[in-house]
């Protein structure tokens, strides 16, 4: 299978499907605290993501195990033949790929 052109592709919600972003910012970030981000169609038959509001049961909003495969192996895709390289190029540019805040709690 042919590695797909991540820098090529437009960037829209189905790059963020298909990169397993999506999958890990709903996961890591944002089902913990009772959101989500969707992706549904729009006008024409357009992608648009939606914001997903489970703040009134947070537990919810956990994906079956088949799903965490899927979106896992999306990711580590992604991650291994793109995201790496573009953290390695900013980690060049700025001495760092992550901007570092210092935490207010402590």
């Amino acid at each position: 299978m042919a590695e797909p052109d991540w820098d090529g592709r437009p960037l829209d919600p189905q790059w963020l499907v298909d990169s397993g972003l999506l999958f890990e910012l709903n996961r890591q970030m944002l089902n913990p605290v009772g959101v989500s981000l969707g992706v549904s169609r729009g006008e024409g038959g357009r992608l648009v993501l939606t914001l997903i509001d489970n703040r009134p049961s947070p537990e919810s909003a956990v994906y079956p195990a088949v799903a965490l495969e899927a979106g896992r192996r999306k990711y580590v895709r992604f991650s291994d033949t793109y995201a790496r390289k573009q953290m390695a190029r900013r980690r060049r540019a700025m001495g760092q790929a992550v901007q570092h805040v210092e935490p207010s709690w402590q």
